[in-house]
């Protein structure tokens, strides 16, 4: 929700941003998982669907990287491919609703310079 406000935002600028589910990825994060049934179920998840770290970078670097993306902005991204996230994602009075609740929370750790930059009154 966020990147597609942001991306309407940055439009025809030489800025991007595009939000990625890079899936299941096999990380330092499962660690603590390591008793019981949650131990057999990361086994089976880890076995069947975990992807390396390396794996899961590489649709990030493309994005980054790659000439053919210059320009694709606000978009979602599954396995390299542009996806269609839920209908709550979708709906931009949702997505300007979560943009102004978070402005609003971080508005006391920002200058007034940046506040103008972060809201188009400033290039």
């Amino acid at each position: 929700m966020q990147t597609a406000a942001i991306g309407r935002r940055i439009s025809g600028s030489n800025v991007t941003i595009n939000s990625i589910h890079p899936g299941v990825v096999d990380t330092p994060l499962w660690r603590d998982w390591d008793t019981g049934i949650r131990k057999c179920l990361f086994c089976c998840i880890k076995c069947w669907l975990a992807i390396s770290s390396v794996e899961a970078a590489k649709c990030s670097i493309d994005l980054t990287v790659n000439p053919k993306h210059v320009g694709v902005n606000g978009l979602y991204w599954v396995d390299f491919k542009i996806a269609t996230p839920n209908s709550d994602a979708r709906n931009k009075q949702k997505q300007e609703k979560l943009w102004e609740t978070t402005l609003e929370l971080v508005r006391s750790y920002l200058t007034e310079e940046e506040m103008k930059r972060i809201n188009g009154e400033v290039k």
